[in-house]
């Protein structure tokens, strides 16, 4: 249980445009959220430095919005837990180390739950778009092998199927 939350923490669900391609069905990936630092985990594939600044620049610039508010909302709840386990661990009260773990998971699904998709249903929007305009699989950030046009492509390497989403991408 806390390894797949802490994997939900860590990933977006992304779905393809299977079903309104006409290609097949629908389907959806868990994708490691883009990191700040060198290409990504959990990705099979590594496009180059520049791509990946670009589609983080992409993200940045259209979810500022959503992340402030996630961020700050992780540091107001972070300040008091990590105030609250550091006495317990020095003083080995272990009650009250008990309760404030308890709490500390409970915060954690209340985390993922209702303040992650904040953040969550945009970046899907914004992650997707970015990497098409660059001619990537969003699945596995694979060089797609045409252009994404009206009628979808899918990807030679995961199976992804992608429509143009926006005129400019």
């Amino acid at each position: 249980m806390s390894e797949r939350l802490l994997l939900d923490i860590t990933r977006v669900e992304i779905t393809d445009d299977g079903v309104g391609s006409g290609m097949g069905p629908s389907s959806t990936r868990l994708v490691p959220l883009l990191d700040i630092a060198g290409p990504p985990v959990g990705f099979p594939n590594r496009p180059s430095r520049e791509t990946l600044r670009a589609i983080r620049r992409d993200i940045a610039r259209q979810a500022k919005w959503p992340g402030t508010i996630v961020g700050v909302v992780s540091t107001a709840l972070a300040i008091p837990v990590a105030a609250t386990i550091m006495p317990a661990i020095a003083s080995g009260d272990w009650r009250r180390l008990w309760i404030t773990a308890a709490s500390l998971v409970i915060l954690l699904i209340v985390y993922d739950r209702l303040i992650l998709p904040i953040f969550r249903n945009p970046y899907r929007k914004i992650y997707v778009d970015a990497c098409l305009s660059r001619g990537l699989c969003p699945f596995c950030l694979y060089q797609l092998p045409v252009r994404v046009e009206q009628s979808g492509v899918r990807c030679s390497e995961c199976g992804g199927v992608w429509l143009r989403r926006h005129p400019n991408v």
